[in-house]
């Protein structure tokens, strides 16, 4: 029979009760062994997905609300994607709002809107008031954009590098557009590690040009002779190779500048990739720093990523996907 594990571990609640986690034990010949519980996490545009064995009799349907906690903090809430009944344990697929998001889109036309009006016109598209909330925290950017069939999560990630912002979801599974990513950041001082690989590479661009609307295009066919060197322009980092953006929907040097400040930090965090795997740590989340302590590499690194993972082999592990050098 599949063995349940303890509550040590944590726990899945489906529809506001609680399953224990399945872990390992003998399966029927032919049948699926229970694997524990894989959570993964990028910020990145990207959904959470929790997937997890759970005792449970019956598989829920799908949309109900998923929630799990492990060792007392909660990780993850979202809704069934997929369920299945197993042998003795139902297998669980659950993402969070992100997942609605890409599947969402957006017709709409919008003339010197506020970016913030943008964020909300594409949240209320993908029916997101329906299951979450909404944290949006942008500087007061005008601009005039037309979507057709665009997708929801896509859009965010437009007004997001127009107002030098970033968004994501938090473990309540509330969406978050804000400038001030520092109030959400926690410093990470990693003790047991498994195995640590960080690594770091050199930045492939040194500095980025973002190219926004030109006088034509904001004021009419009355500008048409001014030449595309009026355009709306802003540079930021130093030096060669450059990276350059062209947006017609940045209106203004404002956001133009917040356009190019966003994709330079995005260029150095990519600076660092690997991973560093330590003993299970539910409290480190995307846009942590994470210092890994008595390794050879004692640099100071941005989560981009993270894995949380439950097996009868080892146990609770979280494997951290490092997203840049922070120091």
């Amino acid at each position: 029979m599949p063995i349940a594990t303890e509550p040590v571990y944590g726990s899945v609640s489906v529809g506001g009760e609680t399953y224990r986690i399945v872990l390992g034990g003998e399966t029927p010949a032919g049948s699926t062994s229970p694997d524990g519980l894989t959570y993964d996490i990028d910020r990145f545009n990207t959904s959470a997905e929790l997937e997890a064995d759970i005792l449970m009799e019956t598989p829920p349907t799908e949309d109900r609300i998923v929630s799990c906690s492990l060792q007392g903090e909660t990780i993850f809430t979202g809704s069934v994607t997929k369920a299945e009944q197993r042998s003795g344990f139902v297998h669980l697929i659950a993402n969070d709002v992100v997942h609605e998001l890409k599947r969402a889109t957006l017709t709409q036309s919008f003339t010197e809107a506020d970016i913030a009006t943008i964020a909300k016109a594409a949240l209320g598209a993908a029916d997101f008031n329906a299951r979450s909330s909404a944290m949006i925290d942008l500087p007061a950017e005008t601009t005039s954009a037309e979507f057709s069939e665009e997708r929801c999560d896509k859009i965010l990630e437009d007004v997001s590098d127009w107002g030098n912002a970033v968004w994501g979801v938090d473990t309540a599974d509330s969406v978050y557009l804000t400038q001030l990513i520092g109030a959400r950041t926690t410093r990470h001082e990693l003790e047991q590690v498994v195995d640590a690989a960080p690594g770091e590479r050199t930045m492939p661009y040194q500095s980025v040009r973002v190219e926004g609307a030109s006088p034509a295009s904001r004021k009419g066919q009355q500008s048409m002779h001014l030449v595309a060197s009026e355009s709306v322009r802003a540079t930021a980092g130093d030096g060669e190779p450059q990276f350059t953006h062209q947006d017609s929907r940045i209106k203004t040097k404002a956001m133009a500048e917040n356009a190019a400040e966003a994709i330079l930090t995005e260029l150095k965090r990519q600076r660092g990739t690997g991973t560093i795997t330590v003993a299970g740590d539910p409290t480190i989340r995307p846009y942590d720093t994470v210092s890994p302590l008595d390794t050879i590499d004692t640099g100071e690194y941005l989560v981009s990523g993270i894995q949380h993972r439950i097996t009868s082999q080892d146990g609770f592990r979280t494997t951290i996907q490092c997203g840049g050098v922070v120091s």
